[in-house]
């Protein structure tokens, strides 16, 4: 992301950073939504995903999320593509509001912070 280059093709893991911050906070709404068990464990790996893109699209890629593997073999099949386009206007805005509605920072914003 910080090099520009021109596309980006990765299959992501790791999803555990913004599984372990999700915790209740106090909105009925919020809590119902992240559950407990798988129900917080499929939650956190399609936010982490979502969070991702959203990065991407504020650093300047048209992103998309796709499925690879199909997932009967393993639930985890999620591949990210990207392009260097212009960054979305929204992109910042949506970030901002997911991070403060469920207390979450991906680690993605924290390294590219470091830089």
């Amino acid at each position: 992301i910080r090099g520009k280059i021109s596309e980006i093709l990765v299959a992501p893991c790791c999803q555990k950073d913004i599984q372990n911050s999700l915790k209740p906070v106090g909105d009925l709404l919020v809590d119902t939504i992240v559950g407990q068990g798988i129900i917080k464990q499929r939650f956190g790996d399609l936010l982490t995903e979502n969070l991702r893109v959203l990065v991407l699209k504020n650093n300047g890629y048209e992103s998309q999320i796709m499925e690879f593997i199909p997932s009967v073999h393993t639930p985890r099949n999620l591949l990210i593509r990207a392009y260097l386009a212009q960054p979305d206007p929204m992109a910042g805005t949506k970030l901002d509001l997911i991070q403060k509605v469920f207390q979450v920072k991906p680690y993605l914003l924290k390294i590219l912070s470091k830089y």
